[in-house]
């Protein structure tokens, strides 16, 4: 190699250095913003709130006007939680609502009380929360409680929710509560073989059999038999090795294959799994009660099964919650795998919900007020805490018409997120709008108007640390490529002088 090409080279690799400086530096990470209400930092989950929606299916009420107020006088506590007898903070709606029909219209109303928050407990055991004081005319309403799948605060499940409480039992092309079920239990006799996975492809025509099992793919049941695994009737008792057929048993078909799994180690300690079929037989048995009937007949006693006896969620809306949301459509005809009954939700997995009538006269109007405990995401990674609050407003433009919003925060604590639109107003803020604004309601409280943030769940702050050693990174990194540099020059100016 010539002085020149390799002067050309030293040259290109410094050049690759600084480029690759430069990338490096683009990418460090930068300090954490002072708009921490969009930040969405670890910490306990609050309650997304929602206002009151229709549960009928054609909409002759509009909303002359509301007022949204927030009375947030305390917040949750910081160790060992908030007592719900305690807890004081509220958000109230106030809705005018008008028939905008020549006749009389009955509305089906329901208000969405959501989960109980991960950081508040109740003396009674309950999952929810303190229920919500709702008036008509300053009359108070009865309410009856009803329940839909949603972990609301955690998805935007609002908007449609209410469309969730159905009065009968969920049916479909495939799915009914009385749809015949037959439970089987699978085993293999590994006869020596210290670990054997039985496959089992399944063919049937979908419309008329589906089938439930743990672990599925595609439409391949697979079930391992481990020498390590604990006894077999407990993982039977688990449901590891049963699946449940729903619908015409004579269609349901299944090709059994068993396979040795083996591991070998392979080169620089990496872990190679190989199968190989192996002639052992599957021995599938249909599951009976004590005197010889199905374990579960209908697809009801199999959901329904999953429900606790003391279970605040009732047995309607625990199945019509189950067959709507966890039970797969099987659109492909292909396809007939149901779903993993072993995964079926329990009571938390369900939103409450406070349902109740209203009457009003042709081109009447009515003052319906709901008052509600409201629970912030506590976003931990802040001294002191910050107080998350989310509510959505956008479901209330499925009422007929919508009029002016005025929506009031009270509160003695020091905001950050809020719409321009906000102005300090009394004892907090204040926003009116002529129509409903776009987007959803969120804003952030603290108890200090510049919290620090302090890392993780409030803990020590690695990001100094992390700064620090990234600094020595970068500091050794430029000393070598001026140490390149400097020898570079040398060496050319000693080439041009010989």
């Amino acid at each position: 190699m010539t002085k020149g090409k390799k002067f050309k080279r030293i040259i290109s690799v410094a050049v690759v250095a600084v480029a690759a400086l430069t990338v490096l530096t683009a990418v460090i990470p930068r300090a954490p913003s002072a708009a921490y209400a969009k930040a969405r930092p670890d910490g306990p989950i609050g309650i997304t709130s929602s206002g009151v929606q229709i549960r009928n299916e054609k909409n002759a009420l509009a909303v002359q006007n509301e007022t949204l107020t927030f009375d947030i006088c305390d917040f949750p506590m910081r160790n060992g939680g908030t007592n719900l007898t305690e807890y004081k903070s509220t958000v109230t709606a106030e809705y005018t609502f008008v028939n905008t029909y020549e006749s009389t219209v009955h509305a089906e109303m329901a208000f969405p009380s959501g989960n109980l928050s991960n950081y508040l407990y109740s003396n009674d055991g309950a999952l929810w929360g303190k229920p919500p004081e709702i008036t008509v005319n300053g009359e108070a309403v009865q309410c009856e409680i009803r329940h839909t799948i949603g972990q609301y605060g955690l998805q935007n499940l609002f908007e449609n929710g209410a469309s969730q409480i159905y009065d009968a039992y969920y049916e479909d092309e495939f799915y009914s509560p009385d749809t015949p079920v037959t439970a089987y239990k699978v085993k293999v006799d590994r006869s020596g073989y210290s670990q054997v996975i039985a496959r089992g492809n399944v063919a049937c025509d979908n419309s008329k059999t589906r089938f439930l099992c743990g672990t599925c793919f595609s439409n391949e049941m697979h079930f391992c038999f481990y020498e390590s695994s604990i006894s077999y009737e407990e993982l039977v008792e688990s449901g590891q090795y049963v699946f449940y057929v729903l619908g015409d048993n004579e269609n349901f078909k299944i090709d059994w294959t068993v396979q040795e799994e083996v591991h070998r180690r392979g080169v620089w300690g990496s872990v190679g799994v190989e199968y190989r079929d192996v002639g052992l037989d599957v021995q599938v048995t249909e599951i009976t009660d004590m005197k010889g009937r199905p374990l579960y007949p209908t697809l009801k006693d199999l959901i329904l099964s999953a429900r606790d006896g003391n279970c605040a969620v009732s047995e309607v809306d625990f199945y019509n919650g189950v067959a709507s949301n966890y039970l797969s459509k099987c659109e492909d005809k292909n396809q007939a795998y149901a779903g993993d009954f072993r995964i079926f939700p329990t009571a938390s997995s369900f939103c409450e919900w406070y349902t109740y009538g209203v009457d009003i006269e042709p081109n009447g109007r009515i003052v319906n007020s709901i008052t509600a405990p409201v629970y912030p995401t506590v976003l931990m990674t802040y001294e002191p805490y910050v107080y998350e609050y989310v509510y959505y407003i956008q479901p209330a433009a499925k009422w007929d018409d919508f009029g002016s919003l005025n929506i009031k925060i009270n509160t003695p604590y020091y905001p950050s997120g809020l719409r321009d639109e906000f102005f300090r107003s009394g004892n907090g803020y204040s926003a009116k709008f002529k129509e409903l604004p776009e987007g959803e309601m969120s804003f952030c409280l603290s108890a200090s108007e510049s919290p620090e943030y302090v890392g993780g769940r409030g803990g020590v702050s690695l990001m100094p640390l992390a700064y620090f050693i990234l600094g020595i990174i970068i500091f050794v990194f430029v000393a070598g490529i001026i140490a390149v540099v400097t020898v570079t020059v040398v060496t050319v100016s000693k080439c041009k002088k010989t």
